[in-house]
């Protein structure tokens, strides 16, 4: 699953049988994970929080996010608590050495010396493959780390889409493995949520996938070329209601308006909720059209945060809408087979 064998870039590293793998190890760790949470023993206790340790040691993991983050930050830091582990985060890179003209390499570089074995980045900013380059760098310069992007520009995050298929596995695994089940991805096809997603579901296939948004909105050639490369069927359409009854899967986000800038000026000018509200969420949103028209075995994903192209209590009002509970628990689980297969491996530093 690794690039160069011990780094988690994006998903252009790994096949359908790791991923199957690690498929069947996050289920076993969750079951744990569950156990461990609803017994007042703490039976399994030991087993989870030896994952990230080194003959007793805890194993330090250093969080550096460029931008806001609610569900990948703090899964992530309640899975390495959990599994043994110490975590520490960069949240505003303002308060580092990088406000000062430091490089993001040199600051990794630094934390890698101080000790740091995972260094988990979240990025956003001029740096084309910012963790590609940390990665490389690590192995040029045999640093003892592991890199794993949390996300980067608009392009990758595969830490989510190990949770999103993940979430689809769990539910329908039989057909999901067999690449017998009918897709559909909808809203700002400009979402790393659904580029990696998608790469994720080339390796199983797929009956059909459906891309829902507008237009000019599209997505980019490495995806689509991956998807006609697989003999995947690939669609495009602005009509979600029309497929509503023919697919199993709906994968759902938000409007991506951090990555343009004349939303900004409609933001500026109090229009944004407006646009939001009565454009995209009326198109490419949960209506109660669009319920009524979903086969009663269907399932729906959001990777979150939402818009309004979910209602607040869509959640409660509807079971086949997975993006609270389900998902948030297999974020924390998907994490957690991550670092115990990390961890397998062996590092020399040379001194």
């Amino acid at each position: 699953m690794f690039y160069k064998g011990r780094h988690f870039i994006d998903l252009t590293h790994t096949d359908d049988q790791a991923l199957r793998d690690f498929f069947y190890e996050t289920k076993s760790l969750e079951w744990y994970y569950r156990q461990r949470i609803t017994d007042s023993r703490n039976q399994n206790t030991w087993f989870l929080s030896s994952i990230l340790t080194e003959k007793g040691i805890p194993i330090p993991v250093i969080q550096i996010f460029f931008q806001e983050s609610t569900r990948t930050r703090f899964a992530t830091r309640i899975a390495i608590q959990a599994a043994g582990g110490t975590v520490a985060d960069v949240i505003d890179p303002r308060y580092s050495s990088m406000a000062k003209g430091e490089s993001l390499e040199a600051t990794v570089r630094t934390f890698i010396l101080l000790g740091y074995r995972f260094i988990i980045l979240r990025y956003r900013g001029p740096v084309k493959d910012a963790a590609r380059q940390l990665a490389d760098m690590c192995e040029e310069e045999d640093l003892p780390a592991s890199i794993i992007s949390a996300g980067e520009n608009n392009t990758h995050h595969p830490l989510q889409a190990l949770c999103d298929l993940f979430t689809v596995f769990q539910a329908k695994e039989k057909d999901f493995l067999a690449g017998n089940l009918r897709y559909a991805v909808i809203g700002d096809m400009e979402s790393r949520t659904i580029h990696d997603f998608l790469y994720g579901l080339s390796y199983f296939g797929a009956k059909k996938i459906w891309g829902v948004s507008g237009v000019g909105n599209n997505l980019p050639s490495w995806v689509t070329g991956r998807l006609a490369r697989q003999r995947i069927p690939f669609e495009k359409t602005s009509h979600l209601c029309s497929i509503a009854p023919e697919n199993d899967v709906f994968y759902f986000t938000r409007y991506q308006q951090e990555y343009r800038r004349w939303y900004r000026t409609l933001r500026a000018l109090g229009l944004l909720g407006l646009f939001e509200r009565h454009w995209y969420a009326k198109w490419f949103g949960a209506t109660a059209l669009f319920r009524d028209r979903m086969r009663a075995d269907a399932i729906a994903l959001h990777p979150l945060p939402h818009g309004p192209e979910f209602s607040s209590s869509l959640h409660r009002e509807d079971k086949r809408f997975l993006h609270y509970e389900p998902m948030i628990m297999n974020s924390i689980c998907t994490k957690m087979a991550l670092f115990k297969q990390l961890t397998r491996l062996e590092w020399k530093m040379e001194r």
